[in-house]
């Protein structure tokens, strides 16, 4: 009886863990990409604008004796640092906090509750987090769960993330209104890499399709200008449905850059890599379909 009863107190440890894990799948290597657009305004006067946001799980540690993961970027954490967990027992999302400034966490901060299924959360330290309701959603060709956590810094600040049962953070959102100021901004998912798989577009860069016709083979264009300061134009063609990937290395073979990752249909494309953030110097740059190598060709950055 001891015996079932232990295996039956593991096994919902396991269940639990997992299924919390789906909401932020943990494992080195995973990358997420997000489509960040913002908008502005006071006395009548506004601005917009959109970037992308990436986030990546970089390495792993054993911290106090449980395993945290190093996320590199998540959504209105209120975190000092960006090693989290998930778990086990509460099936909780954690960044682990020296400073145990948090009453109820012991070395932790609650960031959001992934087991939770209705109500909201109290005794978290998070200034006003509530978990609001669930539903479903299609993602990347998958019908998923997704759960939202909103956090009101009453009266003017209200941020939220939205969690998919298979893909982590889906979307993330927040406003502002004070006086005369208002602001707002909204991040959704545009690609992700989980557990080596890919889903979704994870490149940086706003690609513009320029012919339909299907060309007779993969190919890869000399970038215009060249030299070029800052920004570059880089073609490519696609012969048949892949995985196309564009990447840009430095005179050492680093990656630097991955300016395409997603399937693609037969067609030419072009891209633009922006190198104002890059040094002067020779970069290569190869394309890739299904893994396989087509092409890399030279360019040269002058400033």
């Amino acid at each position: 009886m001891k015996k079932l009863i232990c295996f039956n107190i593991l096994f919902f440890f396991v269940i639990n863990s997992c299924i919390s894990q789906q909401f932020f799948p943990l494992k080195v290597g995973n990358k997420f990409v997000y489509l960040y657009q913002w908008s502005s305004s006071y006395g009548g006067h506004g601005s917009s604008g959109s970037y992308f946001e990436i986030s990546r799980i970089e390495k792993d540690s054993s911290i106090r004796g449980k395993k945290y993961f190093m996320v590199s970027y998540i959504p209105y954490c209120q975190c000092s640092n960006k090693w989290v967990r998930v778990d086990s027992l509460t099936g909780s999302l954690y960044c682990y906090d020296s400073t145990n400034s948090c009453q109820y966490y012991y070395y932790e901060k609650l960031i959001d509750s992934l087991q939770i299924v209705s109500g909201s959360m109290q005794n978290n330290c998070a200034d006003g987090w509530y978990f609001v309701g669930f539903g479903n959603t299609n993602l990347f060709g998958f019908t998923t769960v997704y759960k939202t956590f909103n956090i009101y810094h009453a009266p003017y600040l209200t941020e939220g993330r939205n969690y998919s049962s298979k893909f982590g953070i889906c979307s993330y959102a927040y406003s502002f209104h004070q006086g005369m100021a208002n602001e707002s901004g909204t991040g959704h998912i545009t690609g992700c890499i989980i557990n080596d798989t890919l889903y979704g577009d994870t490149s940086t860069t706003f690609i513009r399709t320029i012919s339909c016709t299907i060309p007779d083979r993969f190919s890869l264009s000399q970038n215009y200008p060249n030299p070029f300061n800052p920004s570059t134009i880089i073609s490519y063609q696609v012969e048949s449905y892949k995985v196309i990937k564009l990447v840009v290395y430095d005179i050492l073979g680093k990656e630097v850059a991955i300016l395409v990752n997603e399937k693609q249909s037969p067609g030419t494309y072009e891209v633009t890599w922006d190198g104002s953030n890059y040094p002067s110097g020779i970069y290569f740059y190869s394309l890739f379909a299904d893994g396989n190598l087509i092409e890399t060709k030279k360019m040269i950055l002058l400033k």
